[in-house]
């Protein structure tokens, strides 16, 4: 995004430029159109998160259909309380943010059959957005798994760390993370030939290299990394446990536990389409 800013626009960007052709010839030319899953992406954004006007226009009211129950359960004392209910609930917001993009924006781009450079500063500017928003999540998810962890092994490290308003002061942190991602980093573009988001817009070839997105990819190792690293962590955590509880109380004893990171874990990795 910052070069958005240092060339004025981003026609005026040489890696960017889409001036070859029109709008509708990028379409007609590259483009393929995806009538089935560009409606049933659109529908599924909506299931989650519709929105509508109430009686006064200028208070607009805000439904999500399947996330709503979920955060208002968080919101409830006896859980906000929770320093990982809080951090599911940023982690909530940013999920919710990411399917307008990830579901109905891509949808109606598919239906259009739209490449990168049917609109490309729209393009330029949301593939910056979804980056951030992805690349925050990783780290969000991380933090939860930390935050569980901790609480199962080194409760005073979690109490340290997490305890009350501390764990807003953490969350700072993947915020800043996506705030990089998006002002620093080469976005992605919706391809709707390929139907993903890429960070070629395949304006010309044989120059794919020039937009690689390094930090992206160091990202994504490291995501795997720790996450392999902190279920060798888990796996160790439950044998301790295990060997200090009688047979007949292990599963009652563990479940309590246990329940938070797998329902993380399944919930929050999710497949976004770049």
């Amino acid at each position: 995004m910052n070069k958005l800013i240092e060339y004025g626009s981003v026609e005026s960007m040489p890696l960017y430029n889409c001036s070859a052709h029109s709008s509708e010839e990028w379409s007609k030319l590259f483009g393929v159109r995806h009538p089935y899953l560009g409606y049933f992406d659109i529908i599924f954004g909506v299931v989650v998160n519709v929105s509508y006007g109430s009686e006064k226009l200028s208070h607009p009211t805000v439904i999500q259909i399947l996330y709503a129950p979920i955060l208002s359960v968080m919101f409830q004392p006896e859980y906000y309380k929770m320093s990982c209910f809080k951090i599911m609930i940023c982690l909530g917001i940013v999920d919710m943010l990411a399917l307008w993009i990830n579901s109905i924006i891509t949808g109606v781009l598919a239906l259009q059959g739209a490449v990168y450079c049917t609109y490309p500063t729209f393009n330029y500017m949301i593939g910056s957005i979804v980056l951030g928003l992805w690349c925050c999540s990783c780290i969000i998810v991380l933090g939860l798994v930390a935050n569980r962890l901790l609480e199962m092994s080194k409760p005073a490290y979690a109490y340290t760390l997490f305890n009350g308003y501390r764990t807003y002061i953490v969350m700072i942190i993947p915020v800043m993370y996506g705030i990089y991602f998006i002002l620093f980093t080469n976005p992605v573009g919706f391809n709707s030939k390929y139907y993903t988001w890429l960070f070629d817009p395949m304006i010309t070839e044989n120059r794919s290299t020039e937009y690689h997105n390094i930090p992206h990819s160091i990202n994504n190792v490291f995501i795997v990394a720790v996450t392999c690293f902190m279920y060798g962590w888990l796996y160790f955590i439950v044998q301790e446990k295990m060997s200090m509880i009688s047979w007949k109380n292990r599963r009652q004893d563990l479940v309590g536990d246990l329940f938070h990171l797998p329902y993380e874990q399944f919930l929050f990795f999710r497949v976004f389409k770049y």
